[in-house]
Protein backbone atom coordinates (compact mmCIF):
# COMPACT_ATOMS: atom_id res chain seq x y z
CA UNK A 1 0.00 0.00 0.00
CA UNK A 2 1.17 3.55 -1.30
CA UNK A 3 1.90 6.50 1.14
CA UNK A 4 -0.57 8.24 -1.20
CA UNK A 5 -3.01 5.74 -0.70
CA UNK A 6 -3.02 5.93 3.33
CA UNK A 7 -3.39 9.53 2.92
CA UNK A 8 -6.42 9.41 0.98
CA UNK A 9 -7.85 6.99 3.54
CA UNK A 10 -6.94 8.69 6.48
CA UNK A 11 -8.77 11.60 5.17
CA UNK A 12 -12.20 9.68 5.24
CA UNK A 13 -12.55 9.36 1.45
CA UNK A 14 -15.08 6.63 0.69
CA UNK A 15 -14.21 5.85 -2.59
CA UNK A 16 -10.74 4.81 -0.65
CA UNK A 17 -11.20 3.66 2.34
CA UNK A 18 -10.30 0.22 3.13
CA UNK A 19 -13.19 -2.54 4.07
CA UNK A 20 -12.17 -4.35 7.05
CA UNK A 21 -14.93 -6.73 8.76
CA UNK A 22 -15.49 -5.69 12.42
CA UNK A 23 -13.27 -7.61 14.82
CA UNK A 24 -15.17 -10.26 16.64
CA UNK A 25 -17.03 -9.49 19.78
CA UNK A 26 -15.78 -9.99 22.43
CA UNK A 27 -18.25 -8.68 24.61
CA UNK A 28 -19.40 -10.88 27.32
CA UNK A 29 -23.37 -10.47 29.42
CA UNK A 30 -22.26 -7.96 31.90
CA UNK A 31 -22.03 -9.79 35.52
CA UNK A 32 -25.10 -9.98 37.77
CA UNK A 33 -24.93 -7.75 40.80
CA UNK A 34 -26.96 -9.02 43.78
CA UNK A 35 -26.99 -8.14 47.50
CA UNK A 36 -25.64 -10.29 50.16
CA UNK A 37 -28.53 -9.47 52.25
CA UNK A 38 -31.96 -9.10 52.32
CA UNK A 39 -34.19 -7.30 54.43
CA UNK A 40 -37.81 -9.18 55.32
CA UNK A 41 -38.26 -7.09 58.78
CA UNK A 42 -42.04 -5.97 58.63
CA UNK A 43 -43.19 -8.10 55.56
CA UNK A 44 -45.83 -10.57 55.89
CA UNK A 45 -45.15 -13.81 54.44
CA UNK A 46 -47.51 -13.09 51.11
CA UNK A 47 -44.58 -9.93 50.75
CA UNK A 48 -42.02 -11.64 51.80
CA UNK A 49 -41.93 -14.81 48.90
CA UNK A 50 -41.51 -13.13 46.17
CA UNK A 51 -38.79 -10.85 47.26
CA UNK A 52 -36.81 -13.84 48.92
CA UNK A 53 -37.05 -15.97 45.93
CA UNK A 54 -35.83 -13.42 44.08
CA UNK A 55 -33.14 -12.40 46.25
CA UNK A 56 -31.67 -16.06 46.12
CA UNK A 57 -32.49 -16.58 42.39
CA UNK A 58 -29.97 -13.03 41.99
CA UNK A 59 -27.22 -14.73 44.52
CA UNK A 60 -27.02 -18.13 42.26
CA UNK A 61 -27.06 -16.01 39.39
CA UNK A 62 -24.14 -13.74 40.72
CA UNK A 63 -22.42 -16.63 42.14
CA UNK A 64 -22.81 -15.76 45.93
CA UNK A 65 -21.42 -17.88 48.40
CA UNK A 66 -23.64 -17.01 50.21
CA UNK A 67 -26.62 -14.73 51.79
CA UNK A 68 -27.85 -13.16 54.79
CA UNK A 69 -31.54 -13.51 55.24
CA UNK A 70 -33.31 -10.69 58.15
CA UNK A 71 -36.33 -12.10 58.86
CA UNK A 72 -36.37 -10.35 62.77
CA UNK A 73 -37.54 -12.20 65.74
CA UNK A 74 -41.39 -11.58 66.14
CA UNK A 75 -43.71 -14.42 66.09
CA UNK A 76 -41.59 -16.64 64.06
CA UNK A 77 -43.96 -16.88 61.28
CA UNK A 78 -41.47 -15.33 58.61
CA UNK A 79 -38.75 -17.37 60.01
CA UNK A 80 -40.70 -20.48 59.25
CA UNK A 81 -41.55 -19.53 56.08
CA UNK A 82 -38.14 -18.26 55.05
CA UNK A 83 -37.15 -21.80 56.32
CA UNK A 84 -39.43 -23.71 54.73
CA UNK A 85 -38.46 -22.25 51.07
CA UNK A 86 -34.49 -23.05 52.02
CA UNK A 87 -35.56 -26.62 52.53
CA UNK A 88 -37.01 -27.02 49.50
CA UNK A 89 -34.43 -25.57 47.42
CA UNK A 90 -31.91 -27.78 46.11
CA UNK A 91 -29.46 -24.55 45.31
CA UNK A 92 -29.24 -24.32 48.96
CA UNK A 93 -26.43 -26.23 50.31
CA UNK A 94 -27.04 -25.82 54.27
CA UNK A 95 -28.61 -23.01 56.39
CA UNK A 96 -28.98 -21.81 60.09
CA UNK A 97 -28.83 -19.20 62.42
CA UNK A 98 -26.57 -16.28 62.44
CA UNK A 99 -24.12 -16.04 65.83
CA UNK A 100 -25.36 -14.41 68.55
CA UNK A 101 -23.40 -10.77 67.52
CA UNK A 102 -24.62 -11.21 64.19
CA UNK A 103 -28.18 -11.24 64.32
CA UNK A 104 -29.06 -14.46 66.24
CA UNK A 105 -32.23 -16.16 65.84
CA UNK A 106 -33.45 -12.85 63.82
CA UNK A 107 -31.10 -13.52 60.35
CA UNK A 108 -30.85 -16.93 58.92
CA UNK A 109 -27.49 -17.66 56.83
CA UNK A 110 -27.79 -19.38 53.73
CA UNK A 111 -25.21 -21.26 51.99
CA UNK A 112 -25.24 -22.05 48.18
CA UNK A 113 -24.15 -24.99 46.86
CA UNK A 114 -20.76 -24.61 44.52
Amino acid sequence: MSLEHLKRVRKGSPSTALHHPPPPSTARTPPVSAATEISLIGLRVAEAEPLLVKALDDAVLADLPYLRVVHGKGTGALREFVHDVLSADPRVKRFGFAPPNQGGHGVTLVEFRA
